[in-house]
């Protein structure tokens, strides 16, 4: 995904993440509706490039270990969206 890409309510919603960073999926709902704005399908299209969701990893004790890599819902930006967000204070926008 490349800034030329991103809508501008991308941006807005990659912006609040980095504000809040790590915040929780409901809170950006909250912020900004699904109904309004496709949000979900938003932050889906942002994991591939500028947001990161946190996952749970447990190690069961006993003979067998089992990592469950479970999604919390909660995003911080990536290495590329903190670059990008940079850049857009850089730009003021």
């Amino acid at each position: 995904m490349q800034f030329t890409d991103l809508e501008h309510i991308d941006i807005e919603i990659l912006k609040y993440i980095a504000k809040h960073q790590p915040i929780s999926k409901s809170i950006v709902l909250k912020n900004f509706p699904e109904e309004k704005y496709s949000t979900e399908y938003r932050i889906n299209t942002l994991m591939n490039g500028y947001i990161s969701e946190e996952k749970e990893t447990k190690d069961s004790s006993g003979r067998r270990i089992i990592v469950v890599n479970r999604p919390l819902g909660i995003y911080t930006l990536n290495k590329d969206g903190n670059r990008f967000f940079q850049d857009l204070k850089k730009l003021n926008l």
